[in-house]
């Protein structure tokens, strides 16, 4: 993958409404092995424990940085734009990753 679409794909991540990123965060680790282990996923991601309980409250909280998403993406072995399902971004993402 090129720099350039790299970058694409980290403003489109940050421009995707916080509530669709958080609501995919939590399905998608719920759904995973880390569903009940959040102390082996900070581990895993090089963050604290508090910032993956962040990560997973409903309607408080934090999404993480780009980077801690492509890492988070990485260890539950999903693709960035299943991070932002449900945004308007995410036909421009998958057409882009088709070509």
């Amino acid at each position: 993958m090129e720099i350039e679409s790299i970058i694409k794909i980290g403003e489109q991540y940050n421009n995707t409404d916080k509530n669709i990123i958080k609501n995919n965060i939590i399905k998608l680790i719920n759904e995973s092995e880390y569903n009940r282990d959040s102390k082996k996923l900070a581990d895993n991601l090089g963050v604290s424990i508090q910032t993956i309980y962040s990560y997973r409250k409903i309607n408080e909280g934090n999404i993480p940085d780009f980077v801690t998403a492509l890492k988070l993406v990485n260890e539950l072995n999903i693709k960035i734009y299943d991070l932002m399902e449900g945004s308007k971004w995410l036909k421009l993402i998958k057409a882009k990753w088709k070509n």
